[in-house]
């Protein structure tokens, strides 16, 4: 056995035995702080280091117009079928009034988003897409700045009398296209 590997072998039998007791002597090691290779072995390798990060370059694109970009992020988020987070909700409705003439989501799956997108359309006096009374009670919610999870009460405040019409008239378009969507009223009948 040469000298520097009955150094190493002394050294690891001095880490196994606890570092803690023996201070580990690392300049006793033959090679510690010298290099171990040369500048021509490093160089002889690096071809085939570039080979390989050439497979790994993505082409971004430069993006489309602001109104573009816009739509498809207002389009993915109020598709989305998880409820959003306070930052992605707050991003939705200013997305909503920015695409509120622009193409609008066959569905919104999630009703707490709905309801944000509809307060926006009838802010802007356009048509709000309501299927049920608790829709059109989420969108009564979100305009008196309330929970529209409907898990934490809304104190009601007055509305305008042209938003308090059109809230009615929606409720009555859910109610005339299916009487039995009445039955929601009882679960939430204190709201």
């Amino acid at each position: 056995m040469a000298a520097g590997d009955r150094s190493v072998e002394a050294t690891v039998r001095q880490a196994l035995a606890g570092a803690r007791r023996w201070p580990i002597n690392l300049l006793a090691l033959p090679r510690y702080g010298r290099y171990q290779h040369s500048y021509q072995d490093m160089l002889a390798t690096r071809d085939a280091f570039v080979a390989s990060t050439k497979d790994r370059i993505t082409v971004l694109h430069l993006g489309r117009s602001v109104d573009e970009e816009a739509s498809a992020l207002y389009l993915a988020l109020a598709g989305s079928t998880v409820p959003l987070d306070e930052a992605d909700r707050r991003l939705l409705e200013i997305l909503a009034a920015w695409c509120v003439d622009g193409e609008q989501p066959a569905v919104v799956p999630v009703r707490e988003n709905l309801a944000l997108v509809n307060r926006v359309r009838l802010t802007h006096d356009r048509p709000v897409h309501v299927d049920t009374v608790t829709d059109v009670l989420r969108l009564a919610c979100a305009l008196a700045g309330g929970d529209v999870s409907l898990a934490e009460p809304t104190r009601f405040r007055s509305l305008p009398r042209p938003l308090r019409r059109r809230l009615l008239t929606a409720l009555d378009d859910v109610v005339r296209a299916s009487p039995a969507k009445l039955a929601d009223v009882h679960r939430h009948r204190e709201r």
